[in-house]
């Protein structure tokens, strides 16, 4: 639930197709016969972080970063056994849209995505070769996917709707800025918007691209904007 977009999503309405619960089922058996999860029942006792004083907790810790860096490859095979299944793709750690001759990026998450789409495909009509990326994992960061979709190109915003205290920037901002060895040194732009769940507007996204692509031109900008405050 940390993840859901409150009140902007919950008021919503949109058409909703549902599967068939026998292939449901039938997508869902893997789980009645792999690893059996920890069950909390009353009245038995049962030990958590019990082992937090012990010396074999360093290794622990690696192997849950091992674990989480396997789960990229998994997220990513799970999402296609689920098109195949469902007819429905969404494109595993991240979703590119319109990337594929793109000059510009705008890389974005959760609701605001289907309006900044909108405006990607205005822009794409009046000639300004603009995309999208999605981030559809956060932990573990698929930084080896979207420092292959941001390669070559003349700039990037990032459109966060939460803050990293001490940094003047969104938090998704700078995992993309944490990239830059592999992106090389391209203007970035964190824009903030929607905090409290106002919304992210049409005339919000489009003033993102115009900055984006100002800063593509070689004129200066700024590296982080609140949009909401700018209003």
């Amino acid at each position: 639930m940390l993840n859901y977009d409150g009140y902007y999503v919950s008021y919503s309405a949109e058409s909703v197709k549902i599967p068939m619960i026998e292939d449901v089922d039938e997508f869902l058996a893997v789980l009645k016969t792999g690893p059996q999860r920890l069950k909390l029942i009353p009245g038995k006792s049962m030990g958590a972080g019990s082992h937090g004083l012990l010396q074999t907790y360093t290794e622990l810790r690696y192997k849950h970063m091992a674990a989480m860096e396997r789960a990229k490859a998994k997220f990513d095979q799970i999402d296609k056994e689920y098109g195949d299944m469902f007819g429905r793709y969404y494109g595993g750690q991240i979703e590119e849209y319109r990337t594929e001759d793109a000059d510009i990026i705008l890389v974005t998450s959760g609701s605001a995505t289907g309006t900044a789409k909108t405006v990607v495909d205005a822009q794409r009509e009046k000639g300004l070769r603009v995309g999208l990326v999605k981030i559809r994992l956060y932990r573990p960061f698929p930084r080896e996917k979207m420092a292959k979709v941001l390669q070559g190109r003349r700039a990037i915003g990032v459109l966060d709707r939460s803050i990293a205290f001490g940094w003047n920037c969104g938090p998704m901002f700078q995992e993309v800025r944490a990239l830059t060895p592999e992106i090389g040194r391209v203007p970035l732009l964190s824009f903030i918007a929607g905090i409290a769940n106002l919304d992210i507007t049409i005339p919000h996204i489009e003033r993102m691209i115009r900055d984006i692509n100002s800063a593509a031109l070689g004129k200066s900008y700024q590296e982080t904007t609140w949009i909401t405050l700018e209003e």
